[in-house]
């Protein structure tokens, strides 16, 4: 499986939008994000959580730190499915932004997942 320049930089852009628009909803605070955060409890914690999904995101869109980014995105996403699982239909988008960005990452980087760089240049 072979992936070009055009095919890396489309998955990494859909992904960084995808995760770029869940940040804007929290940071202008739409209600229905609102409610969901005062549902579980977590309305106080939403400036800590927009500052974490923020730094994930920006580590993970450039190059040199997409690593690390990668592996805060996949643990703030994760913590969102546990937080959800108690309502299997509220945990459903963060495990869609989850595999987006898994996906994501395979294509752009697949040596993280024990895969050979010449297989997929």
């Amino acid at each position: 499986m072979k992936f070009n320049i055009r095919t890396k930089a489309i998955a990494k852009a859909i992904c960084v939008l995808a995760v770029g628009i869940t940040l804007l909803t929290k940071i202008l605070q739409v209600s229905e994000v609102l409610s969901q955060m005062e549902a579980i409890g977590l309305q106080e914690m939403l400036p800590l959580l927009i500052g974490l999904e923020a730094t994930a995101l920006i580590l993970y869109i450039f190059p040199r730190t997409a690593r690390v980014g990668f592996f805060l995105l996949v643990a703030y996403y994760g913590g969102a499915i546990a937080v959800n699982l108690h309502q299997p239909s509220q945990a459903v988008p963060a495990i869609v932004f989850m595999v987006i960005i898994w996906v994501t990452t395979f294509i752009q980087m697949p040596e993280i997942f024990g895969y050979s760089e010449s297989l997929t240049n």
